[in-house]
């Protein structure tokens, strides 16, 4: 692996990257964090007047193959989307997304963002030349200097009054940890083209998983960042450890860089990252003696938790108000004037919530009696015994993944307590809510995303998911606008889920994709060839796809807007 002299392979230069980039490509998802409703949502929350997502105009820097803006711009149809990429075969694979499924809304073109010729892209595009929101996602740190500075400036001048800018990057002290994996991996991965590189690199991940003493320095750690390599595609190996750039920020020096560019740093779009209280009540209260405004507290929060990734979120400096570095974290959050006017709240996708009674029982019972714990695949996350707090959680464990209306589950929880929807009750309702939502537990929108939290007899998913499961993509984007992973199974039921088709129609398919080798499933170390038993067999496994579907918000109500689902088969 090493070169002939054992020297490290020669550096990649930055235009080689881009040449790779085009012509590899790079794994492409939607993420959560960049949808304008949590955008709009996390903005007021941090002081900012937004505006709504359902007519916003969003402009994505950077946007790959499209995979964030189509899902975007197919749940909000009355918004206007611009995607702009240097890499002109990804654009092509978005513009084919988008004219597949007759999206109007969204316009895709190849451009480089640090020339002054996307100025003229964006004016030709754009009618107001402005945009409520702008999204620049796995970009910032994988770019020279020239290059950031052009993205601020284009978000400097191209954000429209009230709006939000969003900006990930790699993030310090925790990327000097992974750097020490990517600085191995560039002095021993050659190769002339990228995926020679990354098989390379693939090459002595092995040797080096194979070697690494239970007792070496660092070996948890790097345990752990080989198995998340391992999962995780050749793309990803590229972009993120072979490529020339990739750098990483303290916090308070990018929150400088971007106040040189007219713009302020607000917070980031992962809440519950910005409060002490993720410490522990005794750290918080330790860090509320420290007398720091919240980009010190966020910052000494990223020495303290070793963060390794960050998504922030920006503004015009003369949209925040009084907002400043020595105004109190609460005041900030908690003190902001919300209209909750029709604001829904529904839990995080990994959230589950668990229900203990006196007697150890899992089910509902007497509020006063029962505990509930909010947890995800870590473990617990929250617990409490309050009556008001637990009711709503069950309620919306219950009718999950579909938001909840604040209004609704007011009265659900009068009515389950036997009280009456009072200005107390609606207060101790939205309190906690607000709560949950700061701590990174509770999802809040104002977008009803179409989905049902029951399996109709003829289900129906969107018309991206039935398109992403068609082409035998490895993911689909959720009405949450996150990703699940995709087997050849789902390949083969996803396609038929537009209302039409039942459980009988869907065991038919799977047998006849078993029968034709489009498909194999093994159950106990047997593969089912369709046999009477195996039917029986594959009609659990639909069931349990089908559930999976429903509780990841792939499953739509059929009196949803019908610009989601309804199209020719």
């Amino acid at each position: 692996m090493l070169g002939d002299h054992g020297s490290p392979a020669e550096p990649l230069g930055y235009r080689f990257d881009l040449e790779q980039y085009d012509s590899l490509g790079y794994d492409d998802f939607p993420f959560r964090a960049t949808h304008p409703d949590w955008l709009s949502m996390a903005g007021r929350m941090l002081g900012v007047s937004t505006p709504r997502a359902d007519r916003a105009s969003v402009l994505e820097l950077g946007c790959g193959r499209g995979a964030n803006l189509v899902g975007l711009a197919l749940a909000l149809p009355d918004a206007e989307f611009l995607g702009i990429d240097a890499a002109e075969a990804q654009i092509a694979d978005g513009r084919a997304d988008a004219e597949a499924l007759g999206l109007r809304n969204l316009t895709f073109s190849a451009g480089d963002i640090a020339s002054n010729e996307v100025n003229r892209v964006i004016d030709d595009l754009s009618e107001r030349g402005t945009f409520d929101y702008i999204i620049c996602h796995g970009v910032y740190s994988w770019v020279p200097g020239a290059v950031r500075t052009r993205i601020l400036e284009l978000i400097s001048t191209r954000l429209a009054p009230g709006g939000i800018g969003y900006i990930s990057f790699n993030t310090l002290p925790g990327w000097h940890a992974r750097g020490l994996v990517r600085d191995v991996l560039r002095r021993v991965a050659i190769g002339p083209e990228a995926a020679d590189r990354a098989t390379s690199a693939r090459s002595f991940l092995d040797l080096w998983s194979r070697h690494l003493g239970a007792d070496q320095a660092l070996g948890d750690y790097l345990r752990g960042e080989m198995d998340l390599l391992g999962r995780l595609s050749d793309r990803y190996l590229f972009f993120e450890h072979l490529v020339e750039e990739n750098t990483a920020f303290y916090l308070e020096d990018f929150v400088g860089t971007v106040r040189s560019a007219g713009l302020e740093y607000l917070g980031d779009a992962d809440l519950g990252t910005m409060r002490p209280e993720q410490l522990g009540d005794e750290a918080a209260e330790e860090i509320g003696r420290l007398g720091l405004g919240p980009v010190g507290v966020e910052a000494l929060l990223d020495l303290l938790t070793v963060r390794l990734f960050r998504r922030a979120l920006l503004c015009r400096a003369e949209d925040v108000g009084s907002f400043s570095d020595e105004r109190p974290l609460h005041d900030a959050w908690l003190q902001a004037d919300l209209d909750v006017a029709g604001l829904q709240v529904d839990l995080m996708a990994p959230a589950s919530v668990v229900a203990t009674n006196e007697d150890g029982s899992h089910e509902p019972g007497e509020a006063s009696h029962v505990e509930v714990e909010l947890r995800d695949d870590t473990g617990s996350l929250l617990s409490s015994d309050d009556p008001v707090v637990t009711v709503a959680l069950w309620i919306m464990s219950e009718m999950r993944p579909v938001g909840q209306d604040l209004e609704r589950l007011t009265r659900l929880v009068a009515e389950r307590l036997g009280r009456t929807v009072d200005p107390d009750l609606i207060g101790e309702v939205h309190y906690a809510m607000e709560a949950l939502v700061l701590h990174g537990r509770v999802d809040a929108g104002r977008v009803d995303r179409g989905t049902t939290h029951l399996i109709e007899d003829r289900p129906i998913t969107s018309r991206l998911v039935r398109r992403q499961a068609s082409a035998a993509r490895a993911y689909a984007t959720t009405s949450r606008h996150d990703h699940l992973a995709l087997d050849r199974l789902d390949h083969v039921l996803l396609p038929l889920l537009y209302g039409e088709h039942g459980r009988t129609e869907l065991l038919t398919a799977a047998l006849s994709a078993l029968g034709s080798e489009k498909l194999e499933i093994t159950v106990d170390d047997r593969s089912l060839e369709g046999s009477a038993e195996d039917a029986d067999l594959l009609v659990e496994i639909i069931d349990e796809k089908l559930e999976q579907y429903r509780r990841v918000g792939l499953l739509l109500r059929g009196d949803s807007d019908p610009r989601r689902w309804a199209s020719h088969h």
